[in-house]
């Protein structure tokens, strides 16, 4: 994953094959795997790949604009999810959305 938001699919072993570019000249900052399904964080959203497509996810603060820089999980309980400005956590159900006091106005 990374250039052009171009998600590949496979192992080692077995060999990989492209889904496709997702997000023509952007990347995808960070993946991970959270529930048994793959979540993808870039400079424009949050995003689940289901089969071959990715849909944004949404709630509150968290929508197409914002800056997702990383994603973390420990196990399937919650994933993390670090922007430009704030945190959420996500249960894989609902986000809880965690203000960064030095960005209130946003």
């Amino acid at each position: 994953m990374g250039e052009d938001g171009t998600v590949l699919t496979g192992n080692a072993r077995a060999g990989f094959r492209s889904l496709g570019e997702f997000f023509p000249g952007d990347y995808i900052w960070s993946v991970r795997s959270f529930q048994g399904r793959t979540y993808l964080g870039t400079l424009h959203g949050l995003y689940v790949l289901e089969g071959s497509r990715v849909r944004l996810l949404t709630s509150g603060k968290l929508d197409g604009k914002t800056q997702v820089i990383s994603l973390d999980s420990v196990s399937d309980n919650a994933l993390w999810i670090a922007s430009n400005r704030h945190a959420f956590r996500y249960d894989g159900n609902a986000f809880t959305f965690y203000e960064h006091g030095d960005n209130v106005a946003y």
